[in-house]
């Protein structure tokens, strides 16, 4: 397993502990990659989800254990051949056609719920060093801008600038 595996935030998440040690290789390597990945995108917007090759993780061990749903097997071929595409690896025409189609709308709510419930259940974030470091330095820069909010020459970045005002020397109030 990829070495961020330690933590409890970063437990992966199966649907049976006795068929995950049949996870592939290049698929635990893939969901490290997905988590930094997802980790660096969400540092300013924060959302509740996995990737999908950590669905497909976890769809993979669920189909060991028995029949899923149609909608999950939908869901199980829709990740794998999202997966496989992105690594440029070969997929079986059912998976082909299955990209092609897309998800049904109910489909598409099985995998949102499914991702949620895998990012709680893994313990939410996850926690690496470097997403460590840069979540403080966003929080940091987020505690300074609401900081100086409201002082003369520091115009609110949520504000649009209006167009009857001009731009005032840095320090001066705006003019009137």
């Amino acid at each position: 397993m990829p070495s961020d595996e330690k933590t409890p935030q970063n437990r992966l998440v199966v649907a049976s502990k006795s068929w995950g040690e049949e996870l592939p290789e290049w698929l635990l390597e893939e969901i490290g990659k997905e988590r930094m990945m997802l980790g660096l995108l969400h540092l300013s917007d924060p959302e509740e989800t996995v990737g999908e090759a950590e669905v497909l993780a976890y769809l993979f061990t669920a189909g060991l254990t028995g029949p899923m749903p149609p909608e999950l097997i939908a869901v199980y071929q829709y990740v794998a051949a999202v997966v496989l595409k992105r690594l440029d690896l070969p997929l079986l025409e059912p998976m082909a056609r299955r990209l092609e189609a897309g998800l049904t709308p109910k489909e598409s709510q099985a995998l949102e719920r499914l991702k949620r419930k895998l990012y709680h259940d893994r313990g939410g974030e996850i926690e690496h060093p470097v997403l460590n470091v840069l979540r403080e330095n966003h929080k940091a820069a987020n505690a300074n801008d609401s900081s100086t909010h409201g002082r003369p020459g520091n115009q609110n970045a949520s504000e649009p600038a209006r167009d009857d005002q001009e731009p005032s020397p840095k320090g001066q109030p705006p003019a009137s």
